[in-house]
């Protein structure tokens, strides 16, 4: 169903261009045939008939009945020409005497070509124009040119277009991995009609050097990353080096929403489908980060203590959080002897930091990081997650399988 509703208006427009075509030729034909038959009948008239008007004396307008004469002489033997030509698509033909001697006989509306006819008397020039009508062979020109149109159309078909240098670059891509030449074409055949983001896509790919580019082709024919955004590509490009082997598995992390899941089972985030295991301790505190901004999506505001007084509320919330997802002892008793400090907050955030920038880069790690403000009461600075509440979860991997990539530290 998909395949003939992408082939329909292909077909459609050959049709069109095969009618256009017609149209034009029996046209042009039909002209150029009355233009030859016109300029032939004017070139043998003209070798003839002026003499024999000469030699029969009717040279002067004011002989009327001679002139009335020679225009019915002319009419009834002019009343049919016979067109010799079998490739010609005109039947026969007729003319009549339009004007002689300055005097009118008949008017020119129904003629298909005018013919005139000059010569010599004494001092001055004598005139003869004469109506050409034609009756064409239609049958015969339509089935013509409607035959040249489709044999033009089946070359057109049979001929190949030359290749961009892309294609030529794919298919020498995909031979060189053992794609044969018929499918390889059939795989690079849409390239040309690639949107500039699935052209940046497919240069990354090719610079992989994946071992099999039919994989990725086929996601790029039907549609993938033709709309991406600019950080979706910078994305692929982490994969691409993170999953050289797996090319499903870097498309679906390049495709991956903007999305923060936490996972307190084993110190895990999964950062736009990518994940990620972190040092126990300052994963605790990006999970009360995440809390606290889910908790409350508008603000999710937390101003850093006193430097000089530790907070000995929001300490408790982080004390929980180890307690029960298993944090390290050391940590649980400095919060619980000296509480919550803005020093441990800020080297907990810098960590943080660190371990995501190391893996990701900061341009793609900075929206899953922190923002900070000013404290308008306090003066003091405050933090939450940049990420909107809606793109945080907190919860298990769905699938037993994720990869994770662990701290080198």
């Amino acid at each position: 169903m998909t395949s003939l509703g992408r082939s329909k208006p292909k077909w459609l427009i050959k049709l069109a261009v095969v009618a256009a075509a017609s149209v034009l030729l029996i046209a042009f034909n039909h002209w150029l045939s009355l233009n030859y038959l016109s300029r032939s009948l004017a070139q043998q008239l003209r070798e003839t008939l002026p003499n024999k008007i000469i030699e029969a004396g009717i040279n002067e307008s004011f002989h009327d009945s001679l002139n009335d004469y020679l225009v019915k002489r002319l009419n009834h033997d002019f009343a049919q020409l016979h067109v010799n030509s079998a490739l010609s698509v005109v039947q026969q033909c007729q003319a009549q005497v339009l004007r002689i001697h300055n005097k009118t006989y008949a008017n020119s509306a129904n003629t298909a070509r005018i013919i005139s006819l000059h010569w010599p008397v004494n001092d001055h020039i004598q005139e003869l124009k004469l109506g050409l009508a034609c009756q064409s062979q239609w049958p015969k020109l339509i089935a013509s040119q409607l035959f040249l149109s489709l044999l033009g159309l089946l070359m057109w078909t049979a001929v190949a277009p030359p290749l961009s240098p892309r294609r030529k670059q794919l298919l020498r891509a995909l031979t060189e991995h053992g794609v044969n030449r018929r499918q390889a074409e059939q795989l690079s055949s849409k390239a040309d009609d690639y949107s500039p983001r699935q052209e940046q896509a497919l240069t990354l790919f090719l610079r992989s050097n994946y071992p099999y580019p039919s994989h990725y082709l086929a996601h790029l024919n039907t549609g993938g990353f033709k709309h991406s955004s600019p950080s979706a590509l910078a994305w692929l490009e982490f994969a691409l080096r993170q999953r050289p082997k797996d090319i499903a598995d870097a498309i679906a992390i390049a495709e991956s929403p903007a999305e923060l899941v936490l996972c307190p089972a084993t110190s895990t985030v999964i950062v736009h489908g990518y994940a990620l295991k972190m040092s126990s301790t300052p994963f605790m505190y990006y999970l009360w980060y995440a809390y606290r901004r889910r908790q409350n999506p508008v603000d999710g505001w937390f101003t850093n203590p006193p430097s000089n007084r530790p907070d000995r509320s929001a300490d408790q919330e982080i004390i929980a959080l180890m307690q029960r997802y298993g944090g390290h002892a050391k940590a649980i008793k400095d919060l619980s002897e000296k509480g919550l400090r803005a020093k441990t907050l800020d080297q907990n955030r810098s960590k943080i930091k660190d371990e995501l920038c190391q893996l990701f880069g900061e341009e793609l790690a900075a929206p899953f990081l922190f923002e900070s403000a000013r404290d308008s009461q306090t003066a003091r600075s405050q933090y939450r997650l940049a990420l909107p509440a809606t793109a945080i979860s907190i919860h298990a991997p769905k699938s037993t399988s994720t990869r994770i990539a662990t701290p080198s530290n």
